[in-house]
């Protein structure tokens, strides 16, 4: 943190450790019991003294609005617009009594004018309100459930889990608005069940769930797949196994999410980085979906899910403009037979919508002839495994997308590859690195399966030694990518505490494997 405001001494040690060394602390205490007394490591640090608590006491009467105090004290230091955040007081507490309304801005301005009265400011830090158009805010949780209805997405089939149901919620008041639903199941099994559903209808459909939730999802995972059928699922990832950690994040879900169920069935498998990612990667997914007739899976993380961030305005004027991929549909033709499944370059096949004259079909998670009914020769099974795997073929061509941190094309001596919300830290780490005269690069892939190996190959050549960098025990990401490119040996940095992982302990082994 850059600036850390802590309401205790308790409150500035939990948080110490990711504290900076040049970071600015706004504590709880009076100026003639300075804290750096009883923190000699603040010695370096610029240390404000705010007697939070006896202001709210002595001018509200009321110790707990001392939160208030310190948001003054904050804006008064940082340059926030009074008159703003006044408004914002009154807009959140105006519907409530005139007692507490009033109670909220006399701590705010309290805390305000003591600042006034009282501090020298000494650090450099102002933060002023944006020019132009101005930004919003979301967690990724809703960045995710906005994305979704921006994609095309009319129906959302759900049960309520941890960390994910913020995006049912999201989806429950947006999709009505629209001419969508939105249904809580009685478990995940049948909400799966009730997308597939939609999805044979021709409606772009998907649900969110977590961990556990993926688990009873698999075997009707493998229905879409077999049945080609296109359908999105979120996993929000908390920690496991079991019921683990519903509160905390892991990136544990990945070995899961590559498998996704019995057999082989071609899927995709995506990550966003950031929370605006986490809104555009909803039409990446949903793209792919329709395109390619098949299930996509969206691993996203309860850290990412719950933070919030700051996002243009722009975002969702251009989302309007989105455009989708057309739907492959077939031709009628009097007096020939509609083959649903017809072998085809590309493994896609026109897609008929139930209801569409002459192209009546059978859809049936058994193994099928190109007409849709069962068949278990083997001329026919290989044929069409081997026409759903070649979708993954013109998907990797199509959706490729890394983001790489440092030079492009440049040879480094320590690279680090990861995925999902280790991309900030992993970003961070490199350009400290760099600028601490390590020649470091980092490459973070958007589509994890399948494997978009041209560009993590050339990365992985570029350095000397490589880093996978992912937020859980036995380095599953890793583990996939040595069974990509044999003789890959890379190091591990692996992170399973349930908490985010910070880019200081990403860039201490970068300096160790230096």
């Amino acid at each position: 943190y850059d600036v850390l405001i802590a309401f205790n001494d308790d409150s500035y040690v939990l948080h110490s450790t990711d504290f900076a060394k040049t970071g600015v602390l706004l504590i709880n205490g009076e100026p003639d019991k300075p804290a750096v007394m009883r923190h000699p490591e603040l010695e370096n640090n610029i240390v404000y003294h705010v007697p939070m608590e006896r202001i709210a006491r002595k001018e509200i009467g009321e110790p707990r609005s001392k939160n208030m105090v310190a948001i003054g004290a904050t804006s008064a230091l940082f340059g926030f617009e009074r008159e703003l955040l006044e408004a914002n007081i009154r807009e959140r507490f105006g519907k409530r009594s005139e007692k507490i309304l009033e109670d909220n801005l006399g701590a705010f301005r309290a805390g305000f004018r003591y600042v006034e009265e009282n501090i020298e400011k000494k650090d450099p830090y102002q933060l002023r309100a944006a020019k132009g158009e101005g930004f919003f805010v979301l967690t990724g949780n809703e960045a995710v459930a906005l994305g979704a209805v921006y994609a095309g997405c009319r129906f959302f089939g759900g049960y309520p889990i941890t960390p994910a149901s913020e995006i049912m919620e999201v989806i429950a008041a947006e999709l009505p608005r629209i001419g969508g639903a939105m249904v809580q199941a009685e478990d995940e099994i049948a909400s799966m069940g009730m997308v597939l559903g939609a999805a044979f209808s021709g409606v772009r459909s998907m649900t969110a769930t977590s961990g556990p939730g993926l688990s009873l999802m698999a075997e009707l995972i493998g229905l879409a797949s077999m049945a080609e059928l296109p359908c999105v699922i979120v996993d929000v990832q908390r920690g496991g196994p079991s019921t683990g950690l519903p509160t905390k994040t892991e990136q544990a879900d990945l070995a899961l999410a590559l498998t996704a169920t019995h057999g082989e069935a071609p899927h995709v498998v995506l990550a966003p980085m950031m929370i605006q990612d986490s809104f555009t990667i909803m039409r990446t997914a949903f793209d792919i979906a329709e395109e390619f007739q098949l299930p996509v899976i969206v691993l996203t993380e309860q850290s990412l899910g719950f933070r919030r961030s700051d996002l243009p305005k722009s975002m969702l004027r251009d989302a309007e403009k989105w455009e989708f991929p057309p739907r492959s549909v077939p031709e009628p033709d009097e007096g020939a037979r509609y083959y649903r499944y017809r072998l085809t370059e590309s493994g896609v096949s026109p897609r008929a919508i139930p209801g569409m004259a002459g192209l009546q079909h059978v859809v049936t998670g058994l193994e099928h002839a190109e007409d849709g009914k069962p068949a278990y020769d083997p001329k026919t099974r290989r044929a069409m495994m081997e026409k759903r795997y070649r979708k993954l073929d013109g998907i990797i061509r199509k959706y490729t997308d890394v983001v790489r941190y440092g030079e492009e094309n440049e040879k480094v001596d320590v690279g680090v590859i990861g995925w999902g919300s280790t991309a900030g830290p992993i970003k961070e780490a490199v350009d400290v690195a760099r600028k601490n005269g390590i020649k470091a690069a980092g490459l973070v892939p958007r589509l994890l399966y399948p494997s978009p190996n041209e560009p993590i190959g050339e990365f992985i050549r570029s350095c000397k030694k490589v880093i996978v960098a992912e937020g859980n025990m036995t380095g599953q990401y890793a583990r996939f990518l040595r069974s990509e490119f044999p003789g890959f040996d890379p190091e591990h940095f692996n992170s399973y505490t349930g908490m985010p992982i910070r880019y200081h302990d990403i860039l201490a082994k970068i300096e160790e494997v230096a």
